[in-house]
């Protein structure tokens, strides 16, 4: 599984940096749709959409993946990402948030979030 994951994220680098124009808009609107979809400590009880099984962590709703998966494509591409997304604003009224929040789940997000921090430090502004 840590291999495929590996070749996505791979494969998501290359076509950003090959494709920037046509593809960061997307990404940015994609990261904050997830987002707005799921509002940092939200009770997954009571999230919307369907729910698909995830392992040992049970049955996960769409919301909770689909912003997991945007904060990874982020990551990946922060560099393609950087004229397109302002990420000051992000960390400071999204990400800080994220961090805070002592939802079931998550630690799922935080490892997401420190690894989306971790690849935006350079672009902090103050």
């Amino acid at each position: 599984q840590d291999n495929l994951r590996q070749a996505a994220e791979v494969l998501l680098l290359s076509l950003v940096a090959q494709f920037r124009p046509l593809l960061a808009p997307p990404l940015v609107a994609a990261l904050q749709a997830a987002a707005a979809a799921c509002p940092p400590g939200s009770d997954i009880a009571t999230l919307p959409g369907p729910r698909l099984a995830a392992g040992r962590l049970g049955a996960l709703p769409l919301p909770l993946l689909q912003l997991e998966a945007a904060y990874c494509a982020a990551a990946v591409s922060a560099y393609e990402l950087h004229d397109h997304l302002d990420f000051t604003p992000l960390l400071r009224g999204r990400l800080l948030a994220e961090l805070g929040s002592s939802g079931p789940l998550s630690s799922l997000l935080k490892r997401r979030v420190l690894r989306l921090v971790a690849c935006w430090v350079t672009r902090l502004e103050g």
